[in-house]
C-alpha cells in the first residue's frame, strides 16, 4: 500500500471532487485493502482531514455463493468527505461532522459495574444470582423488557422428546448398565489391589 502519508495523499487526491465516499468505494478506486481503505479514512477523520457521516449507510448486500445461490446480508459503513472550513456540513442531503464534533458514545462496562458494586457492598457476600438481579433494572431501563419473552415461554420442553427417544432405542441405556457399568467397577477394583512401591 505504500507509506502512510502516500496514502493519505491519494485519498485526499480522491476525495477532492467533492463526492462523499465509503471506505470500499475508496478500496476500489485506490486499489487499498479493505482493512487499509478504512484504516486511512479512520485516520484522516481523526486528524481533522475529513468529515464522517452522522449516520451509517445500511444497505443490502448479495453475493453469489456458487452452487448455493445468492446469500443476502445488511452492509453498514460511513461516507466521508474532505473537511473544508466547517466542522459541521451538509451535502447530498447527510450530515457530516468532524471528530471533535462528533458525540463520544460510553458503553458500559460489564465487569467494571460488577466491581463498582462489590466495592460498595464490601461487608456483604452475594452469588452470582444476587448480582445479576441487583443489575437487571439497569439493563432493562435501557430498552430490554422485564418480561420473559413469549417464544421462550411456548419453546416445547425437549424431555418429552428425550424419553420418546429412549423409548424407541433402550438399548444405549442399557450398554451402559450391562456392560460399561460393571467394567467399570471391575477395574477399580483391580487397580487398587496393585501394590504401590513407596
Amino acid at each position: 500500500m505504500g507509506r502512510p502519508y502516500d496514502s493519505r495523499n491519494k485519498l485526499l487526491e480522491l476525495l477532492s471532487d467533492g463526492k462523499p465516499r465509503g471506505s470500499r468505494d475508496v478500496a476500489e478506486s485506490l486499489d487499498f485493502t479493505h482493512r487499509a481503505a478504512e484504516s486511512v479514512c479512520y485516520r484522516g477523520w481523526k486528524a481533522g482531514l475529513l468529515l464522517r457521516a452522522e449516520k451509517p449507510i445500511r444497505e443490502l448486500n448479495s453475493t453469489f455463493a456458487g452452487r448455493a445461490g445468492h446469500r443476502y446480508n445488511t452492509r453498514s459503513y460511513y461516507l466521508f468527505t474532505l473537511q473544508n472550513d466547517s466542522e459541521e456540513e451538509e451535502v447530498q442531503k447527510l450530515k457530516f461532522l468532524s471528530f471533535a464534533k462528533t458525540p463520544k458514545i460510553i458503553k458500559s462496562n460489564k465487569s467494571q459495574i460488577i466491581l463498582n458494586f462489590l466495592r460498595e457492598n464490601v461487608d456483604r457476600a452475594f452469588y452470582t444470582t444476587d448480582i445479576a438481579k441487583s443489575q437487571e433494572p439497569r439493563y432493562y431501563n435501557s430498552g430490554r423488557s422485564s418480561k420473559p419473552s413469549p417464544l421462550r415461554e411456548e419453546r416445547p420442553s425437549i424431555l418429552p422428546r428425550l424419553q420418546e427417544r429412549r423409548a424407541r432405542n433402550p438399548i444405549g441405556g442399557r450398554v451402559y448398565r450391562y456392560i460399561l457399568g460393571p467394567l467399570k467397577v471391575l477395574s477399580q477394583t483391580v487397580w487398587s489391589q496393585i501394590p504401590i512401591e513407596s
